[in-house]
């Protein structure tokens, strides 16, 4: 979400080990909490984007920058999880 609004789908191949009700769910309370902002994208079909909210994104950046050069500076590999078999 740092460089704009981002689609559920997008997320779910971001955070592969997240299904997409937990997904759904975690941005419902981060919405109501005002962390992140739902953004209607469509144009004829239903796109749904979220953002973080003003509010949020100094606080985040302060947060997150120290631990993104802490990970650059001792080379520490972005762990990818295998996706889960949805079982039905």
């Amino acid at each position: 979400m740092r460089e704009g609004p981002v689609r559920l789908g997008q997320l779910g191949w971001l955070i592969p080990s997240a299904s997409k009700e937990v997904l759904t769910e975690s941005l419902r309370n981060l919405e109501s909490a005002g962390l992140v902002v739902r953004t209607d994208m469509s144009r004829q079909v239903r796109h749904v984007g979220y953002d973080l909210a003003e509010s949020s994104k100094l606080a985040t950046y302060e947060l997150l920058d120290p631990l993104a050069k802490w990970g650059e500076v001792y080379n520490v590999p972005r762990r990818r999880h295998p996706r889960r078999p949805v079982i039905s």
